[in-house]
């Protein structure tokens, strides 16, 4: 867990898991990746925008188990970017 402030998040996020509801995360590597470590993502919306940084943090760094990814839908969007969705299997 990154940080008091994610596993606060985690918390309410498990209780709307058990209560099977459903919940919109929104959030940076640190956060998705402590998401991902408590089981709580069932499908991951990934927006790629053209841009060649050179640097930059790794997405999934922070990620202790591998976890696949099934490929549900892409989608473009303006001005070129992409937005893919994954179901967590």
């Amino acid at each position: 867990m990154a940080g008091a402030a994610d596993e606060i998040v985690c918390q309410r996020l498990s209780i709307c898991f058990a209560a099977n509801r459903d919940m919109h995360a929104v959030g940076g590597a640190t956060f998705v990746s402590s998401l991902m470590n408590e089981g709580l993502v069932d499908e991951l919306r990934l927006v790629v925008f053209p841009i060649v940084l050179g640097a930059g943090k790794a997405l999934f760094k922070d990620v202790r188990e591998r976890h696949a990814l099934k490929l549900l839908d892409i989608k473009p969007m303006k001005p070129g970017k992409v937005r893919l969705t994954y179901a967590a299997i």
